[in-house]
């Protein structure tokens, strides 16, 4: 069943030559001549609080009830209604990952307001966490309809539902050119307006959030009934039991964590659905299984003697100055400063987004990120340990900062930046004690920095230099990088990384945004396939440690200043 046009309606500003942002709305309850229409906060405050609907003769519908846009991204409004109630989107979905979707919502075309029906399938139930450290039930979307349907601006507040017709959730978000997307999900519309029921009793079936101590001692005693009917061996038995008494005294010691969720789903789904129970054992085991990966622990003498023998390179993400004490903004922070409170989207897609405004220009983001990144701060421990190394290094750096460079200079070491210039075909060179040198990166092996004494920092996001400026930071940026990256990725780095004594050790990442994938994505299929990788990451989520078995990279779960204070003290 198809999701009703008459149930879905624009919402705008009553005054739409000051203010002309809109989104979508839909009615799900009708009681005392008030129709209730359910969309998402960040609409409402788009349209300074004050909204009307099109077609509507009042000009601003009433707020009932409004979440925070960081945090349940979801607004109940009401309007005067005389007539026969619209269908009414209030059957609630019993949905899983991989369920066919669809979505109804406005998008301007062609300078009209069309109303399109959009089909894709569901993505992770993947919890955000709020400004607060709470956790928020989310869809992810993957749109499978063709290239015309994709997610627009407008589609915030667009009924999400299944392919039956019955309500899941509420279009928050678009990423990468809008094929993919997140929803909130409805169950959080009974948390920010527990009378939902008083007002349609099909909201009864939405579970009000339990606090964490709640709903961890719930999924025990759920757990307890079911564990006397799995039917698997004792051996397994005792294994699966151990190790979820283990997650439980993580989860009430520590607190809940993105990655406990799909735990406490899944045995709540067997609890209910006795057939689900094998798909509990399944994720049990993996659970298990990841855990004793991490249990092992990194050989940190082992690792020391690889670094210096020169078998390593440092792939460091833009978080590893911020995971270790510096004044360097992380990837939220800047997203925040962008967008001016924060946004759950990629960084790349507020970057697009901000270019493809009317008023502003690359210059201004430029500008914006130049001077978040000259944050004067402190040196982190890993530019030290690094500084005082004896022989050269190669590290492939995707932050924007540049404290590891200034700790070089400071303590006199020689090295030199490698900046790509795709566009153009070629590399620029900064050393740290002679004049530059633009070549083609084919150019970069006669000049072997390393042979003749010099680190090597491949910039792998580009950088800023003097006045000019060659970055990764929009969409379309990524794009031409993802077009052009193979052929322009200098031969001097990728014959290292051809080595089969060459272990990739990727510190600071954090593969949940598609940017950090891609980048992740190009280094390992450049990698030897018999080469070692590691990566290190505290509270590694399951999605995170799935992505890194997936590439073939060893998690080491465990603070970052942990890890290289550990290693130091190897070396």
């Amino acid at each position: 069943m198809q999701i009703d046009q008459n149930t879905v309606f624009r919402l705008a500003s009553p005054e739409p030559d000051k203010n002309k942002k809109f989104g979508t709305g839909f009615a799900v309850a009708c009681k005392d001549k008030r129709l209730f229409i359910l969309t998402c906060a960040h609409v409402v405050k788009d349209l300074d609080d004050r909204v009307k609907v099109i077609g509507q003769e009042i000009d601003q519908a009433d707020i009932v009830k409004i979440g925070a846009i960081d945090a349940i991204d979801l607004a109940l409004l009401s309007i005067p209604w005389n007539d026969s109630p619209p269908p009414l989107q209030n059957c609630i979905s019993k949905k899983e990952e991989g369920d066919k979707i669809q979505l109804r919502g406005f998008s301007l075309v062609n300078k009209n307001y069309g109303l399109r029906r959009i089909e894709g399938h569901l993505g992770q139930n993947a919890p955000r966490q709020s400004s607060d450290g709470g956790y928020i039930p989310t869809w992810d979307l993957h749109i499978t309809d063709g290239d015309f349907c994709q997610l627009k601006g407008g589609y915030s507040g667009s009924p999400l539902c299944d392919e039956n017709g019955r309500l899941i959730g509420v279009v928050s978000e678009r990423v990468a050119n809008g094929k993919y997307g997140y929803a909130v999900d409805i169950s959080n519309l009974k948390t920010i307006y527990p009378e939902i029921e008083s007002l349609s009793p099909s909201f009864s079936a939405l579970c009000t959030a339990l606090a964490p101590a709640d709903r961890i001692a719930l999924a025990k005693k759920q757990l307890r009934s079911l564990l006397p009917d799995f039917d698997i061996d004792d051996k397994l038995y005792d294994k699966l039991t151990k190790a979820v008494r283990n997650e439980f005294k993580r989860m009430e010691e520590k607190g809940l964590g993105t990655e406990d969720e799909a735990l406490l789903e899944k045995i709540g789904n067997a609890a209910d659905r006795p057939d689900e129970w094998e798909v509990l054992v399944r994720f049990l085991e993996s659970l298990d299984r990841k855990r004793q990966d991490i249990a092992e622990g990194p050989d940190y003498l082992r690792l020391a003697k690889q670094l210096a023998r020169g078998e390593v390179i440092l792939c460091l993400g833009q978080e590893i100055s911020h995971l270790l004490g510096a004044q360097i903004p992380s990837t939220t922070e800047i997203k925040k400063c962008l967008c001016q409170g924060g946004c759950h989207a990629p960084l790349s897609e507020l970057c697009e987004q901000k270019l493809i405004s009317p008023g502003s220009s690359r210059t201004d983001l430029v500008h914006e990120f130049r001077e978040l990144m000259n944050r004067k701060t402190s040196s982190v421990v890993l530019h030290e340990v690094l500084a005082e190394f004896e022989q050269p290094f190669m590290v492939i750096s995707a932050g924007y900062d540049n404290m590891l460079q200034e700790i070089l200079r400071a303590k006199r070491r020689d090295f030199v930046e490698i900046y790509p210039n795709m566009e153009e075909g070629k590399c620029l060179l900064i050393y740290s004690d002679k004049e530059e040198v633009i070549c083609t990166p084919d150019k970069i092996s006669a000049l072997d920095p390393i042979k003749n004494g010099y680190s090597v920092i491949y910039r792998l996001r580009g950088g800023i230099v003097g006045n000019q400026e060659h970055m990764l930071l929009a969409e379309r940026d990524y794009f031409a990088f993802n077009r052009l990256i193979e052929q322009q990725f200098p031969d001097y780095i990728s014959k290292r990384l051809k080595s089969s004594l060459c272990s990739l050790w990727f510190i600071g990442y954090y593969p949940q945004s598609w940017e950090e994938r891609l980048l992740i994505g190009f280094l390992k299929e450049l990698q030897h396939n018999d080469a070692a990788s590691l990566v290190v990451q505290e509270n590694v989520p399951s999605f995170d440690h799935d992505f890194w078995q997936y590439k073939g990279v060893k998690v080491h779960d465990l603070a970052l200043a942990d890890f290289v204070r550990e290693l130091e003290a190897a070396l």
